[in-house]
């Protein structure tokens, strides 16, 4: 079974809330060059992926909705975990 990885800041939905309002995204690191990043905006944030590929070229990936506001569905609003 492979680890969970924590973050304070982005692992719960309460300390979601407490992250102020940015641009940029908090980050957790998954493994070398694969982070999940959280972008909180107005009303629910946003799940990121980046990644570098094979080339060393760093990509980003829109993941989904954040389970801020409403309850996860696993397809479209997705939890930290």
């Amino acid at each position: 079974m492979p680890r969970k990885i924590k973050n304070p800041k982005i692992d719960s939905r309460t300390a979601r809330e407490k992250c102020p309002r940015r641009r940029e995204p908090y980050w957790a690191k998954i493994s070398t060059g694969c982070f999940l990043g959280y972008r909180r905006i107005a009303v629910s944030g946003t799940w990121i992926a980046r990644y570098r590929d094979h080339s060393g070229k760093q990509n980003y990936s829109a993941l989904g909705t954040a389970d801020d506001s409403i309850g996860a569905n696993a397809k479209t609003v997705l939890t930290y975990e």
